[in-house]
């Protein structure tokens, strides 16, 4: 299976937050086939939106909590095409978003991580035999740094996905053995918001998200997950 490393930029909590909030979010799979469950605390009497879409932007799920300090809510997501998407939280303090993916209405929960950002970065079981590495980093010029390795036994593409579905860059590793690229998001003409970056490679799927602003890049936590029996890890410097 080919690896796609997507960047696409989108909303959540990022590491180093200016907003302090209790926002506690936590998916689960529901009692039921096709369903997942959704555990909200610290809401604070915010009026707090919740919503589901996939990677092309499309939103699949909306709705708006008002006034509560905890939400618990089942969602049937069985009318929904197999695939992976981004469940969202947001309000004026606080913003959260998890990933998952729908494979004939069975559901698959992501990790999440800070691993990716780390020197080391994220080391993922992909299917064969080598382990996919996986960093992401970038600098206050608005540099973005991308780095997937080990690739002998898979193809890559590599994409920046605005929310709204729209591809803005996009390359392929053309039987290399690994990815190594840094992007002026200036020079991409790429205007200021929240996107992710999303990674798959064989049974693993990272979507790492980064935040860009006026004057620097922000990259906040990793959701990752692999269908291949073995967990993700931490690289060794």
């Amino acid at each position: 299976m080919n690896l796609l490393v997507a960047i696409a930029l989108v909303s959540t909590t990022f590491l180093n937050a200016s907003v302090s909030s209790n926002l506690n979010l936590q998916l689960k799979t529901g009692e039921m086939p096709g369903t997942v469950s959704i555990q909200l605390d610290g809401l604070d009497q915010q009026n707090t939106q919740l919503s589901i879409q996939d990677l092309s932007g499309k939103k699949w799920f909306s709705e708006m909590i008002r006034k509560q300090t905890q939400f618990n809510k089942t969602i049937d997501l069985k009318t929904m095409p197999s695939g992976e998407y981004l469940l969202f939280v947001k309000n004026k303090r606080s913003q959260q978003s998890r990933a998952f993916r729908l494979d004939n209405k069975n559901v698959v929960l992501f990790d999440i991580s800070s691993d990716a950002t780390t020197p080391g970065g994220l080391v993922q079981e992909a299917g064969a035999a080598s382990r996919i590495i996986t960093r992401v980093s970038a600098t206050d010029d608005q540099t973005l740094y991308l780095h997937v390795s080990n690739l002998k036994e898979y193809q890559a593409t590599i994409r920046i996905v605005a929310p709204d579905g729209d591809v803005r860059w996009e390359a392929n590793s053309n039987g290399q053995i690994a990815i190594a690229k840094s992007l002026d998001v200036k020079a991409l003409m790429i205007e200021p918001g929240l996107y992710f970056v999303h990674i798959q490679a064989g049974d693993a799927t990272v979507i790492q998200e980064v935040e860009i602003k006026a004057s620097k890049l922000q990259p906040g936590m990793a959701h990752h997950v692999s269908n291949a029996g073995a967990g993700t890890e931490m690289a060794k410097k």
